[in-house]
């Protein structure tokens, strides 16, 4: 027996809405990935001149790889949680099933 066009659900304004966020969601993971860069280009010349990363700049790249894990996951919908700012900033992202 097959499905009649009756019987496929239609996109419901929540999947609207949802990809309104993704949208939101993929500019600032685009951001994210510019900041980065310059965090990584600016890690390795302290690094180069001081002889030792600078901690502060670590700390700020876990958190940032953190986030990027969690937008990740919301864009391609492994977890309907959505990143920073509707979320805690630095909260460490659950494991992938």
């Amino acid at each position: 027996m097959t499905e009649s066009q009756s019987d496929v659900p239609l996109a419901t304004p929540s999947i609207w809405m949802r990809g309104l966020w993704m949208i939101v969601v993929m500019v600032l993971f685009g951001i994210a990935q510019s900041l980065l860069c310059a965090a990584t280009v600016v890690q390795f010349f302290w690094m180069l001149f001081s002889g030792k990363p600078s901690e502060p700049l670590a700390e700020f790249g876990t958190g940032l790889s953190h986030w990027m894990a969690k937008a990740a996951r919301f864009l391609t919908a492994a977890s309907d949680e959505k990143p920073f700012p509707w979320s805690p900033w630095n909260q460490t992202p659950p494991p992938a099933v």
